[in-house]
């Protein structure tokens, strides 16, 4: 479908599944809208399961229906680009009368408008006014997740189309439209998203795409990842707390991102922000009442240690990496000698599961294996720079977990 008139015609056909019809007026505008339950007693408790059972059937049709139209979006295209942003701005117009529906069939729409933006990046030098143009698309993006958010509870989805469109406002070398995108992930953030895990998992991400922009200068990203770690040393569990932390620090210590190109801009780093970061995830860790939790977060920020040794970082010194080895080993054997606490079944990281006092044992042999490896191997290139791993030691931990 390549015209404006393409899209009407047969968003136009569908017009019983683009929106609701008024010469229904039994049809519900989304599942459970007009259902009711009936009075107290044997029979009102029948008629409340029946109703959540129209309910779910009810969703699961809706769902469906609506999934079919959203793959037509995608069939919207048009080889002017031009004529594209028409395309998207009729069905945009079209399917905003959706009502609840737009769940489903905005989310395409806006991925479709940041394709957009990618191929008027790849055609910069052909398109005239290229900016102005792919600055539109942009703002249209905006806009349509901004409806989304306001209109339907899908605060995680709308966070993450916010940081998809940031990153793509970077890769474009758009610094104010980037900024205006993670600005209102931030705010999804301190509006709509509450619970412990869910925020942990939005900070992360939001620190991602942070980590890997190019685009902003030192004032502007200094004040983006500030925000970033303050809200994730602010979270409500101690152990969510650490993690967060300690993924922050990647804020401070830019890497190159495999497959983009190199735009000869200097990468933002900081070893002293870093080891910070690495030493107060530590601090809240040691502040943690369960024992397993604890020792599991020493394990993992002594992950983001070698990191940060292995890329040479000065202020991250094998001296940190020996203190924490020796920390880990003389708790390693009080996980195993208390009752697993309660909250140990809700580990401090980003995946759900449960972490028990061997995986996190057998972690740390891993990690132990892999220091002894890199100690082991010969320096074949004297002229490259190599980490210390000389001044590394774990004898006391790999004699105690059998390793010698």
């Amino acid at each position: 479908m390549e015209t404006a008139e393409d899209v009407s015609g047969v968003l136009g056909l569908c017009a019983v599944l683009v929106k609701d019809q008024k010469d229904v007026g039994s049809t519900p505008q989304h599942p459970g809208a007009n259902l009711t339950q009936q009075g107290p007693g044997q029979i009102g408790r029948v008629t409340r399961t029946n109703t959540q059972s129209q309910v779910n059937s009810m969703a699961h049709d809706l769902a469906e229906e609506q999934g079919w139209l959203a793959r037509m979006v995608h069939l919207f295209r048009s080889d002017d680009l031009g004529t594209q942003f028409d395309l998207l701005q009729v069905a945009r117009k079209i399917l905003a009368e959706g009502g609840q529906r737009i769940r489903y069939t905005f989310p395409p729409l806006i991925t479709c408008g940041i394709k957009l933006a990618r191929q008027y990046k790849m055609k910069e030098a052909e398109v005239d006014d290229w900016e102005g143009k792919t600055s539109s698309v942009f703002k249209f993006v905006h806009q349509v997740i901004s409806v989304l958010y306001n209109k339907v509870e899908a605060s995680d989805l709308c966070l993450q189309l916010f940081l998809l469109a940031a990153q793509v406002a970077d890769e474009c070398g758009l610094e104010e439209l980037g900024y205006e995108f993670f600005v209102q992930a931030f705010v999804i953030y301190e509006e709509s998203i509450s619970e412990s895990r869910a925020q942990l998992q939005a900070i992360t991400a939001i620190i991602t795409a942070l980590q890997t922009s190019r685009v902003f200068g030192t004032d502007n990203y200094d004040t983006l990842i500030t925000k970033a770690a303050l809200h994730g040393s602010k979270l409500l569990k101690k152990p969510h707390q650490a993690t967060a932390v300690f993924y922050a620090s990647h804020m401070w210590w830019q890497g190159e991102v495999p497959g983009r190109e190199k735009d000869g801009r200097p990468l933002f780093r900081d070893g002293k922000r870093v080891l910070e970061c690495l030493q107060k995830s530590l601090r809240i860790a040691s502040s943690c009442i369960d024992e397993v939790q604890s020792v599991q977060l020493y394990v993992a920020a002594l992950d983001q240690y070698l990191y940060y040794f292995e890329q040479l970082v000065e202020a991250v010194t094998a001296k940190y990496i020996n203190s924490l080895v020796e920390l880990i080993t003389s708790n390693i054997d009080l996980i195993h000698g208390t009752d697993t606490h309660p909250a140990s079944s809700a580990p401090p990281g980003l995946l759900e599961g449960i972490h028990s006092p061997d995986m996190i044992v057998q972690h740390f042999r891993n990690t132990l294996l892999y220091i002894q490896g890199r100690k082991n191997t010969p320096n074949d290139d004297v002229d490259e720079p190599r980490p210390d791993w000389e001044a590394v030691d774990i004898a006391g931990a790999c004699v105690k977990l059998g390793l010698m």
